[in-house]
């Protein structure tokens, strides 16, 4: 071995040594589902909607909303995140599926799917994520906020109703497992709320298709 190959030889693992101590390591990370904690009661509304097939879209958002980081407001105006901690889905997917569920445990409906299927729907529930996020008030524990625009459409272009849902869910405690908690709760809220809605609405639809 010549001395110059000896050198390297020599100096390539000090080298990678000193780089990998250059190098930033990853941000431990605990990955959290969305929890559950009730289901939505069936109502009156049943046999008319027995034939019916709803499809329901992963609503629109935007910025970290649209993001698998649990956001949080700590004060005024400042968008932050809960560092170490992710949701295991975008929110926007995570709130379309406790729907899908809260629908199907309703069972009113003769079938519910995402629009992942590709399959047509008698009806559509699409709409708007605007906030799904922690926020801090006033020093107190934080509150979990969640904010939905619900549109309702009719073989997917004709919209029928629409609704505006905001809950506002008081945290017992700061630490993320109980925030993650607190979310679990809010969507299972949110969620009866939105069913009990759009289940009233496609009844009146029905029984108006039929009058007609």
């Amino acid at each position: 071995m010549t001395s110059r190959l000896r050198y390297i030889a020599f100096a390539l693992p000090m080298l990678l040594g000193a780089c990998g101590g250059l190098l930033p390591h990853a941000e431990p990370m605990d990955i959290y589902r969305l929890p559950t904690t009730t289901s939505p009661a069936a109502s009156d509304t049943a046999a008319t909607l027995k034939a019916v097939q709803l499809r329901i879209n992963s609503p629109q958002a935007s910025g970290l909303v649209a993001s698998k980081r649990i956001v949080i407001l700590p004060q005024g105006n400042k968008v932050s995140v809960y560092h170490g901690a992710r949701w295991n889905q975008p929110a926007p997917q995570m709130l379309r599926d406790r729907l899908i569920a809260a629908f199907r445990d309703n069972g009113q409906l003769k079938a519910v799917f995402s629009d992942d299927s590709g399959l047509h729907a008698d009806y559509v529930l699409a709409g708007t994520l605007n906030a799904f996020q922690a926020e801090n008030r006033d020093d107190q524990k934080p509150v979990v906020v969640i904010d939905y625009d619900a549109m309702l459409l009719r073989h997917g272009s004709e919209v029928i109703a629409h609704h505006h849902f905001r809950l506002v869910t008081a945290s017992p405690g700061s630490a993320i497992p109980v925030v993650v908690d607190t979310f679990g709760k809010a969507a299972d809220t949110l969620a009866a709320k939105v069913t009990g809605w759009a289940c009233r609405e496609m009844a009146k639809s029905a029984r108006a298709s039929v009058d007609t």
